[in-house]
C-alpha cells in the first residue's frame, strides 16, 4: 500500500508541471498548486465483536473435588463518534476552459483520534465458583494518517472565485485497540444439596488489551470553493464525506488469559490485582484466572470533515 501511494504521488509530482505547461497560462485557474489545510472532522466507528470469557476455574472445592468451568464468549455491537482536528497538505493541477474547470488533487493528513466504542456492563452468569460477574468491552480507533486522490470538476462563478465538486479514492492507516474489563464481586457462589457454597474473593478489575494496525481503502466525495487573493494565493473551504469501508481486526483472537499474561499473545497485555484462592496466590500465566479477551472485531469507519485552505498557484 505504501509503495502504491508513493508511486502515485511521484507520478503526480513529475507529471503535473508538464501537464500544466501545455495549458493556456492566460487563464485564471490553469496550473499547478500546492497548499495546506486545517479544520474539523466528525468521525464514526461501527463495531461488532465476539470476545472470549475465562471465569474462575480449576479450583478444588470440598465435597466437589476439582471444579472446571468451561470458557464462554459474549458478543457486542454498537457505534460511537468523535470530533477531532484534521490538518495536512495538498497538491494538484487545474485546467480551465471557457469557465469550466477540471482538476486532479492529492492530499495527506496527520494523525488523530478517530473514534471509540464502549459496551457495558456485560452480565456474566454465576458459576459454582463465583457469583455473577460483569464485563466492559471497549474499542478505540486511532488514525496514523489518511490520504486521497480525487478528480475535481468546477466552474468559475466570479472573476476570481470558483466552486467545485470532487470524488475519488481515500485510504488510511488505522490502529484498532480493544480493551476488555472483567470484575467479580466477593461473595458466595450458587450451590446445591448440602455442599457448602464456595466463597469467591473480589476479582479484578482484570483488564486485557490488544491492538492491530492495518491499511484501509475506501472512497470520498465532496464539494468546495476557492477565492484568489492574488494571482498566486487563494483561500478556500473544502467539505467532504469519506467511507473507509468495513474491515476485520483479529486483536487477540485465539488467545486466553494465560497466554496474554505470559506475553505470548501478539502483544496483548493484562493488568489486574493479585488473586488469592484458598490462601494460594494464583499465577495468571499458568493458572486459570478470570478475564475477557478481545477477539476478532469487524469495524466500519466513516467521517465528515470541513477544512479551510491556503493555496499557492504556479
Amino acid at each position: 500500500m505504501k509503495l502504491w501511494i508513493g508511486g502515485a504521488v511521484a507520478t503526480m509530482l513529475v507529471g503535473l508541471p508538464c501537464a500544466a505547461a501545455a495549458q493556456d497560462k492566460d487563464s485564471e485557474w490553469t496550473g499547478v498548486y500546492v497548499g495546506v489545510e486545517a479544520g474539523g472532522a466528525s468521525s464514526r466507528q461501527r463495531t461488532t465483536t465476539t470476545d472470549n470469557i475465562n471465569q474462575l476455574s480449576n479450583i478444588a472445592v470440598p465435597g466437589r473435588g476439582l471444579v472446571v468451568v468451561p470458557a464462554t464468549s459474549t458478543s457486542a455491537s454498537g457505534g460511537d463518534g468523535k470530533t477531532s482536528l484534521v490538518y495536512g497538505g495538498l497538491i494538484g493541477v487545474l485546467w480551465e476552459s471557457r469557465g469550466v474547470i477540471f482538476g486532479i488533487e492529492g492530499d495527506v493528513h496527520g494523525p488523530r483520534n478517530f473514534s471509540g466504542f464502549s459496551s457495558g456492563p456485560v452480565a456474566i452468569p454465576s458459576t459454582i465458583l463465583a457469583p455473577g460477574s460483569t464485563g466492559t468491552i471497549g474499542r478505540d480507533a486511532r488514525m496514523s494518517y489518511d490520504w486521497s486522490v480525487r478528480v475535481k470538476l468546477g466552474a468559475v462563478v466570479a472573476p476570481k472565485t470558483m466552486l467545485y465538486v470532487s470524488g475519488g479514492l481515500a485510504g488510511a492507516r488505522l490502529r484498532l485497540t480493544g480493551q476488555d474489563s472483567f470484575t467479580t464481586p466477593a461473595g458466595a457462589a450458587p450451590t446445591s444439596g448440602n455442599i457448602a457454597a464456595f466463597v469467591s474473593p473480589t476479582i479484578g478489575p482484570v483488564v486485557i488489551a490488544a491492538s492491530q494496525r492495518r491499511n484501509v481503502l475506501g472512497w470520498t466525495a465532496g464539494l468546495g470553493g476557492e477565492t484568489k487573493l492574488s494571482k498566486s494565493v487563494g483561500i478556500g473551504l473544502d467539505a467532504r464525506y469519506t467511507d473507509y469501508g468495513t474491515h476485520d481486526f483479529t486483536l487477540a483472537a485465539g488467545c486466553n488469559v494465560a497466554t496474554v499474561a505470559a506475553g505470548t499473545c501478539a502483544g496483548a497485555t493484562r493488568t489486574a490485582p493479585a488473586i488469592t484462592i484458598n490462601n494460594v496466590l494464583l499465577n495468571p500465566a499458568t493458572d486459570v484466572t478470570p478475564g475477557m479477551v478481545p477477539g476478532t472485531t469487524r469495524a466500519g469507519f466513516r467521517d465528515i470533515r470541513l477544512t479551510a485552505r491556503l493555496v499557492f498557484h504556479f
